[in-house]
């Protein structure tokens, strides 16, 4: 059907309430989705390799499993604020995926939603809070691993109705699959936490802005972020989780904020390029191996509420010349 033209441009009618499956129907070119409408079904487009532009209306409240797997032809996709769940492999290999927004009410995305999106350059979050990216097991869904690895990174921008970022958001559990490239990441003001193991092992991440509402960094969060040179922890934050910067060798500057009162096991582990540390007034304890093989290290300065500064914490150290 349709491969003698252009291809087919589909429009659903206000009338319609559910939509067929076109799986596999390559000559299908452009699809407009009716305000009657409330759910995108399990496998509507899949494989629909022609298919370039879909519109997705308000009155949708599910994109289901499979809808538009490998939908190669794709460019962008935004979810309206009207829907509340992503389907499993929903996305799953649209390479040629280049821009996602995801609107302010979806709680759920399944495994592997944008999976193997390997052409993707932006994000823009929106959703004010979805559940962790995490099963009962320990594994990640995977929702975007593969993604932007053929080109030069991802850029994600958390808007303002965010209040909390998923953990394991951007974690891969397989070692067969690729962590997102993710490039870099604004955190907006309105942002409460930042989810355990959310950036974890995005290496090719080099800038983090973390809006002025942040006051909790879990553990993990940028583990192995080898790629990050500086990060700036806002007043708003309580408290730096366990490794929540393990790892991260290319960090050479940090300033923590004034409200930070403990900084976690292991929090700077090995971060070999860092230079200099201020720990501000407002902290009372430094936890197990923080600072531990921070081997680049030549000054400290430790604020004057400290109470409790635990065994290696500063273990390994060995340019540690000054320490205030």
């Amino acid at each position: 059907v349709g491969t003698a033209g252009d291809g087919i441009d589909v429009v659903f009618g206000d009338n319609v309430k559910d939509i067929p499956r076109f799986e596999g129907v390559s000559s299908i070119k452009s699809v407009i989705i009716s305000n009657s409408v409330t759910s995108i079904c399990e496998g509507a487009f899949r494989n629909c390799t022609g298919l370039t532009s879909v519109t997705i209306p308000d009155s949708v409240t599910s994109i289901d499993g499979y809808a538009f797997y490998g939908c190669i032809g794709l460019t962008s996709i935004t979810i309206p604020d009207s829907v509340t769940s992503i389907g499993s492999d929903a996305f799953y290999g649209c390479t040629g995926l280049t821009s996602v927004t995801i609107g302010n009410s979806v709680t759920s995305i399944g495994g592997h939603a944008f999976f193997g999106c390997t052409g993707l350059t932006k994000i823009s979050w929106n959703a004010e809070s979805v559940s962790d990216f995490v099963n009962s097991r320990g594994y990640s869904y995977n929702v975007f691993s593969n993604a932007g690895t053929a080109g030069d990174g991802i850029d994600v921008v958390f808007g303002n109705s965010v209040k909390t970022i998923p953990a394991y958001l951007f974690y891969k559990s397989y070692s067969d699959y690729k962590t997102p490239n993710i490039k870099s990441v604004i955190i907006g003001d309105n942002v409460t936490s930042i989810g355990s193991w959310a950036f974890n092992g995005c290496t090719g991440l080099t800038s983090v802005t973390i809006g002025n509402s942040v006051t909790s960094i879990g553990e993990d969060a940028f583990y192995n972020c080898t790629g990050l040179t500086s990060v700036t922890i806002p007043d708003s934050v309580t408290g730096i989780d366990d490794s929540a910067f393990y790892g991260c060798t290319g960090l050479t500057s940090v300033t923590i904020g004034n409200s930070v009162t403990s900084i976690g096991e292991d929090a700077f582990y090995n971060c070999t390029g860092l230079i200099s540390v201020t720990i501000p007034d407002s902290v009372a304890s430094i936890d197990d191996s923080a600072f531990y093989g921070c081997t680049g290290l030549t000054s400290v300065t430790i604020g004057n509420r400290v109470t409790s500064i635990d065994w290696r914490a500063f273990d390994d150290c060995i340019s540690l010349t000054k320490i205030n």
